[in-house]
């Protein structure tokens, strides 16, 4: 079953003011600068998006509607993680290579 998950993209939709301020961290941290455990970051990014897929799959029983928005809301903010993530891998991809950052198969197209 995960490995479907595996080649789902999540899309979340950033407000410009958030997409600049991103890049400017980005730019400001030097991607390739950063110790980054490529390996470790695409199995805590699949972890990331099993556990997305459990908040909408496996909700609480009994709950509420407003438990559902709640959950529809920490959804939302881990997905934006998601795309935090693959932003950085992005930009490493470009400076170090896509093989050292996204695995032997490459970048997911």
């Amino acid at each position: 079953m995960w490995k479907v998950l595996e080649m789902v993209k999540v899309k979340v939709t950033l407000s410009k003011k958030a997409k600049r301020q991103i890049k400017e961290f980005i730019d400001s941290c030097g991607v390739v600068n950063l110790k980054v455990n490529w390996e470790l970051l695409r199995r805590q990014k699949l972890a990331l998006l099993r556990a997305i897929t459990d908040l909408v799959f496996l909700p609480s029983p009994g709950t509420t509607a407003k438990g559902s928005a709640k959950l529809q809301r920490n959804q939302n903010l881990l997905r934006g993680i998601v795309h935090l993530i693959d932003d950085i891998q992005d930009q490493a991809a470009e400076t170090i290579g896509e093989k050292k950052v996204f695995g032997r198969l490459g970048r997911k197209k």
